[in-house]
């Protein structure tokens, strides 16, 4: 495992426990009658409960299409530590005809593999590297990513920022 020294101001634990809370609450949006009408459909839900944007670079499509494509995600919202350092992850959703919605999520660039890792049961990571930053005290901190993805109609990914060793001298 891989510490990266990284230039960002880190939110404090107590900041973070409050928004990682408030974002996890919220309630995720009803898809459209017009959605919901259709014979095959599912809605993903991604909560970044993380002080980071989460920037969409890339799609793979099997079949199937978005009434909404995917889109950036602000931070604490329903990523990159800094400009200099990246987190990548790919998630996976699939709604065959025979078999169940599938959901999976991976730490890769590649959107396909994705696609490749979804189960029934979901999964969930937890990022190899850790990094560390210190918050506006200049404590220091040492955190990671783990994120959780739930196959179902109304599938969702939860990306939270864990604090895993803190200096608060």
């Amino acid at each position: 495992m891989t510490i990266v020294e990284i230039n960002t101001v880190l939110d404090p634990a107590a900041k973070l426990a409050v928004m990682v809370k408030e974002t996890l609450r919220a309630l995720p949006p009803r898809p459209s009658d017009e959605v919901r009408m259709k014979h095959r459909w599912y809605q993903c839900i991604v909560q970044n409960a993380t002080q980071f944007e989460i920037r969409f670079d890339d799609s793979y499509f099997n079949a199937g299409k978005y009434l909404a494509a995917p889109q950036s995600i602000g931070p604490y919202g329903q990523m990159t530590q800094d400009e200099g350092h990246r987190f990548y992850f790919a998630i996976g959703l699939d709604a065959p005809a025979m078999g169940g919605f599938k959901a999976g999520v991976v730490e890769s660039d590649s959107a396909k593999t994705g696609l490749e890792i979804v189960s029934r049961e979901g999964n969930s990571i937890t990022s190899t590297d850790q990094f560390r930053g210190k918050d506006n005290d200049e404590d220091g901190q040492v955190i990671q990513f783990h994120l959780v993805a739930y196959p179902g109609r109304d599938m969702k990914v939860i990306i939270t920022q864990r604090i895993v060793d803190r200096d608060d001298e």
